[in-house]
């Protein structure tokens, strides 16, 4: 069963992969209304500039002396999947709706939100994102890299 899970997985590998442009690798933090996290995602961008990949993010201990009081159920880590499909696009800008999706030690989450991307040099994107975590709001500056 296991080799069938892992064959299927590698299957759908190749196939995405086939029919992706290019791969996209993107570093970020957001800062939410508790703490700052840190991130990077990997993922695919398909025709019609759509992106779907997978992504890791982590607390980010910005405190240098002490250690930052943190609420009793508070997510340290959230991993899963993206989502982004372009709403505007030119040559420089782009705007984005990015869902995001995963898990955390504390359960399941998805998190909506817009990105506005500028690409002053070939290949290389700077971003700024706003979205909702906890029906808060949170912003997520980043930098991404097409290969």
């Amino acid at each position: 069963m296991k080799k069938i899970a892992l064959l299927s997985i590698i299957l759908i590998g190749f196939l995405m992969s086939a029919y992706a442009q290019e791969w996209m690798v993107e570093s970020y933090m957001e800062r939410t209304h508790i703490s700052t996290k840190i991130g990077t995602s990997v993922g695919l961008v398909l025709s019609g500039n759509i992106k779907v990949g997978a992504f890791y993010q982590k607390h980010a201990n910005t405190s240098l002396f002490q250690e930052e009081e943190l609420p009793h159920l508070y997510e340290e880590h959230f991993k899963g999947i993206y989502f982004s499909y372009p709403i505007k696009q030119s040559k420089i800008f782009e705007l984005d709706m990015k869902i995001r999706t995963g898990l955390t030690n504390v359960g399941f989450i998805i998190t909506p939100s817009f990105h506005a991307y500028v690409e002053p040099i070939r290949k290389v994107r700077l971003g700024l994102g706003l979205g909702m975590r906890m029906l808060r709001p949170t912003v997520q500056p980043s930098i991404s890299i097409t290969l």
